[in-house]
């Protein structure tokens, strides 16, 4: 069962406990994103047009879809304040430049733009983001650029 997570200093009901959210609270999930590994293909991923799914996540370098997940109704939001570590693998990215990012809906908070593996970004979390997205903004060669291992965990 996962932890029910309220934005901080809102009070939390799960079953007969109530407490309020804080940063560097323990009841984080140890990985927010689900199936980052693509074990199965493309479960709990929104892949757009370009990506294609199946052991990895490869995009064709030329039609600039977005790969998303919505991680908040999966595990749980980020808590604004807290750190956090992304990581993937990228393979095959010569020339290629990706964005990635999270957002609340109403607050993007841009990770970075990577180009190599490994992929390691240590970071804050500006908003409670609950969805995650890459995308292609630098489309130089056709075909396969292929991310796994992607990971989103609570800083150490």
């Amino acid at each position: 069962m996962n932890p029910v997570i309220a934005p901080i200093g809102k009070p939390v009901t799960s079953g007969r406990n109530t407490r309020t959210q804080s940063p560097g609270d323990s009841s984080e999930p140890a990985e927010f994103i689900s199936n980052g590994n693509f074990n199965d293909g493309s479960t709990d991923w929104n892949v757009g047009a370009g990506w294609n799914v199946v052991a990895d996540a490869t995009d064709d370098g030329v039609s600039g879809g977005l790969l998303i997940q919505n991680f908040g109704p999966l595990t749980a939001p980020l808590i604004n304040g807290n750190d956090y570590l992304f990581t993937a693998n990228l393979s095959y990215a010569t020339g290629d430049r990706f964005r990635i990012q999270l957002t609340d809906g109403t607050t993007t908070q841009i990770l970075g733009f990577v180009s190599s593996d490994p992929i390691s970004i240590p970071f804050t979390a500006n908003a409670a983001h609950h969805t995650l997205s890459i995308v292609n903004i630098n489309r130089t060669e056709v075909g396969g650029d292929a991310f796994d291992n992607f990971s989103l965990v609570p800083a150490p």
